[in-house]
């Protein structure tokens, strides 16, 4: 399990200004052996377009290690 907060920026004339804030938490599986793995990663977006509201989002994945080919 690891977590992840970020801050994403934008250069405006000039000036730097938050455009995003980020807080998710990151779990990853080993499904099978050492070569298929899951991930999910729920997480809080707040962007500076929506005014800074919160929304939610999930991201799901599949991941397959091919190695020695």
């Amino acid at each position: 399990m690891s977590y992840d907060l970020r801050v994403n920026t934008v250069l405006e004339h000039s000036v730097w200004f938050a455009s995003s804030y980020t807080a998710s938490i990151n779990y990853r599986k080993s499904l099978y052996s050492n070569w298929i793995f899951f991930e999910l990663t729920p997480g809080l977006i707040f962007e500076r377009q929506q005014r800074f509201k919160g929304m939610t989002n999930l991201n799901a994945k599949l991941e397959f290690i091919f190695g020695g080919i």
